[in-house]
């Protein structure tokens, strides 16, 4: 057996390799961030909250299919620790076949989509942006390398050159015609850049060829993948149909964009974590220490850094909301509050430990709960409250989530509920203690505008730094030396 300075050791590589991703991983996000914030706060100063939820209709549409005819073939791919060469066609190929049937399927149910929200403009945008399913089925497959060997450089080059056509041309289309057609576009534009940059930026050359023994391979694993997938599709979207259904395209729009913006930091944060863990476990999966070692690390980091950023979203949603969007989106700000949860319900790192551990079973029966949870709850807390009673739906079925996997943590890789309990409370109290601070500051403005805006995020920015630095003395279970220099490791 190995001792602890070996593990940790080991450990410690292991965390520094996955870093350098990280960082690319997290230099990709932040990007796309920054171009997600431009285009949202310019297209909703051009176009109406109609007008996403128009969208978002043919997307509901066009992701219901998609995730009912999930394969799983990626993720058992980036899991298996043998050379996959020899499954890559065969994936592919399946995935034109896919793509198309998709595509088909989208075109004859688009007038019946349209007739069950009461909105008759929705068939062509369906049919339209419907396209997407067969342009991203002839991405190259070799792409998924990108992930298998933590080479995320490559895939920051390939994600953001198609989201910066996507901005860019939504953007211009909008000033033009001020109209839903420039968020088709975009979608479109952006699909087809990463298409062609997916053989650009990778050798491998896909060829037509149906091998059923490595499909039935994959199937084995990817099956669960699927289940857990349509479940997760549910929760994840389920709401938007039945509010868009109760309550039209307008509160459609309204709540869609609530979700991104409460999302769009700290549940980023979360699953960019688990994008880089997910294949860093997976080469370790049968050393259980190295793999409780490297779940500590990946909780600890993601822990400091979301449950600040979900507080400060919570204390300052009236006031970003009103400076940045203007008034008439002032309707989203208690849904945008209540889902700022979602980000701590994801902090924890176990998903990423269930599936290296070829557990995705676990995954797929959570999901059944959280599901389950939803359906319960979501219509009568929509009918009561509106939009905030579907982000309550939504962000309270996900929060009883994490205690079950914490049980599976200790069951599968020995790491006690008691130690997770500690990795939490440090930046609990440090954010509790922030969004005080906060909210005293404010009171001592009569108006928030964009400066007294920046000046509070600042604040809020360096009293939890500083309260981090303090009460960390307290805390053995924390290293932030330690964090700091493999994170800056991972840099060089």
């Amino acid at each position: 057996m190995q001792d602890q300075p070996q593990i940790e050791k080991a450990s410690s590589g292991l965390f520094k390799r996955a870093v350098k991703g990280g960082w690319w991983i997290f230099a990709s996000r932040m990007t796309q961030q920054a171009m997600a914030m431009v285009r949202l706060v310019v297209l909703t100063n051009l176009l109406t909250p109609a007008d996403f939820g128009l969208l978002g209709y043919a997307l509901l549409t066009i992701s219901i299919l998609n995730q009912f005819s999930m394969t799983g073939f990626n993720v058992a791919l980036v899991q298996k620790k043998s050379d996959i060469e020899d499954y890559l066609s065969s994936a592919w190929t399946f995935g034109l076949i896919r793509g198309a049937v998709l595509y088909i399927l989208l075109f004859f149910i688009a007038p019946y989509v349209a007739v069950f929200f009461k909105s008759p403009q929705v068939t062509l945008i369906i049919r339209v942006v419907g396209l997407s399913a067969i342009i991203t089925s002839f991405n190259n497959i070799g792409t998924i390398f990108f992930q298998k060997d933590l080479d995320f450089r490559r895939q920051y080059i390939f994600t953001n050159l198609g989201t910066m056509a996507n901005v860019t041309v939504a953007i211009i289309l909008a000033v033009i015609y001020k109209s839903v057609w420039a968020l088709v576009a975009g979608q479109l534009t952006g699909m087809v850049i990463r298409c062609i940059l997916s053989y650009v930026l990778h050798t491998y050359r896909p060829s037509l060829k149906l091998n059923w023994a490595r499909i039935k391979e994959m199937w084995e694993y990817g099956k669960h993948i699927m289940v857990s997938t349509i479940l997760q599709f549910g929760c994840l979207e389920g709401d938007d149909i039945l509010l868009g259904k109760m309550l039209g395209a307008n509160a459609l729009g309204l709540y869609r964009i609530a979700y991104k913006i409460s999302n769009m930091m700290a549940t980023e944060i979360s699953d960019l974590i688990g994008r880089v863990a997910f294949p860093a476990f997976s080469k370790v999966q049968d050393d259980i220490a190295k793999l409780r070692a490297g779940y500590v690390k990946a909780s600890q980091v993601v822990l400091l850094v979301v449950f600040p950023i979900s507080g400060g979203l919570i204390v300052l949603a009236n006031e970003l909301i009103w400076v940045v969007f203007g008034p008439e989106w002032i309707e989203m700000a208690a849904s945008m509050q209540i889902l700022c949860l979602l980000g701590i319900a994801k902090s924890n790192q176990g998903g990423s430990v269930l599936y290296s551990m070829k557990r995705p079973d676990i995954i797929k029966w959570l999901t059944v709960l959280r599901f389950s949870l939803i359906v319960l709850s979501i219509y009568p807390l929509t009918k009561m409250f509106g939009m905030a009673g579907t982000a309550a739906s939504v962000t309270f079925s996900s929060l009883l989530i994490p205690p079950i996997v914490l049980y599976y943590m200790k069951k599968l890789i020995g790491h006690p509920i008691r130690e997770y309990i500690k990795l939490v409370s440090l930046p609990l109290l440090a954010t509790v203690c922030m969004m005080w601070i906060v909210h005293f500051t404010r009171m001592h403005f009569d108006q928030v505008g964009i400066l007294s805006l920046f000046l509070l995020i600042a604040v809020g920015v360096v009293s939890y730094s500083l309260l981090i630095l303090v009460l960390e003395r307290f805390y053995k279970e924390y290293n932030l030396a330690e964090i700091v220099r493999n994170l800056l490791g991972g840099l060089k």
